[in-house]
């Protein structure tokens, strides 16, 4: 979580590092418990005023929100989607990373305004994409 530390903290990202600092470390706690495989990879995006984080791993399910919730898990995707405004989504299939060359998923979040002012929705190859109302397609 340093390189997100390590952002402009007096800039508009500043305002952002606490909160891409818990959903990054929810959606690697996610691939590290529930993915199958043998690892997972982090990719940060920043720009002036926008992150994006998606963390690939080399299981194809999809993560979903999940109805209810236990004292110990079930709470992760509810706040990553709080905290986002539901801009997160699933990536399929993820690029080769060369964990053990299979391919996977890539699930993804964006805080912060693009270019334009307005949310960020980026494009690529999204399956499930959850963006405020926004329509998001590859």
């Amino acid at each position: 979580m340093d390189d997100l530390e390590g952002l402009d903290a007096s800039g508009a990202l500043g305002a952002l590092v606490d909160d891409a600092t818990l959903c990054t470390s929810e959606l690697v706690t996610n691939s590290c418990v529930h993915a199958k495989g043998t690892g997972a990879v982090l990719l940060l995006t920043a720009e002036r005023e926008a992150v994006r984080v998606t963390v690939y791993d080399e299981d194809r399910t999809p993560p979903a929100l999940r109805e209810g919730y236990d004292g110990e898990s079930g709470r992760g995707l509810w706040i990553v989607d709080a905290l986002t405004e539901g801009r997160w989504g699933t990536e399929l299939p993820a690029p080769r990373l060369g964990l053990d060359g299979s391919e996977g998923k890539g699930v993804w979040f964006e805080l912060g305004k693009g270019p334009s002012g307005e949310a960020a929705c980026s494009s690529g190859a999204v399956e499930a994409c959850r963006c405020a109302g926004q329509s998001c397609s590859a």
